[in-house]
């Protein structure tokens, strides 16, 4: 009986606020014009030499936790994983870090304290940016939700609670992420290689 009055209706009818209005006398004369191509070439970027110092068969890591407890847990398990870890205390301790040396894996707490961190990182130039799985932990998010990962420039997100899990949820995000990506940075390294 509601949506009676619903039909033939559409959104502009109820939002017309979010429409602009177009001129309708001489329609033939409105010319909307094309929307420009984007830049790419952030694409073919490369990493620059002094961040290809690691190891090509070492997993790297660095934990950004503040927690005792957590950081403490977080890194006996990526040590179990195989990864060489570092640790950072502070911001300003973690930009360093990044500055100085390309990881495979970053993991940072959404406490205040890492609030330039994630900063830092969300403005990495897109070379270095794609060559690094960005994990966020903190008691706001929901472990392994895209949608919230994507909101805040993440990989992946987990919630305090999941910690005792992060073996599996890593495994499982980084094998999505594989799978995903692999293909495009297997084409970008034959396009760069190419040059």
């Amino acid at each position: 009986m509601g949506n009676d009055n619903l039909k033939g209706k559409s959104a502009i009818d109820f939002f017309p606020d979010l429409v602009p209005e177009i001129p309708t006398e001489n329609e033939s004369d409105l010319t909307i014009p094309a929307p420009q191509p984007p830049d790419t070439g952030w694409l073919y970027s490369e990493v620059p030499e002094a961040d290809k110092q690691k190891k090509a068969d070492s997993l790297t890591a660095l934990v950004g936790i503040g927690a005792d407890h957590d950081r403490e847990l977080i890194e006996s398990t990526l040590k179990k994983m195989g990864y060489i870890i570092d640790v950072a205390f502070s911001s300003a301790h973690a930009i360093d870090k990044i500055q100085s040396f390309l990881y495979n894996l970053i993991i940072c707490s959404e406490e205040p304290i890492f609030k330039e961190t994630h900063k830092n990182i969300c403005e990495l130039p897109p070379g270095k940016r794609r060559l690094i799985y960005y994990v966020i932990v903190g008691p706001n998010v929901n472990t392994l939700h895209n949608l919230e990962a994507l909101a805040l420039s993440a990989n992946l997100v987990i919630n305090d609670r999941d910690l005792p899990y992060l073996t599996s949820i890593l495994t499982k995000g980084l094998q999505d992420y594989d799978s995903l990506f692999r293909p495009f940075l297997e084409a970008l390294a034959a396009h760069n290689s190419s040059f």
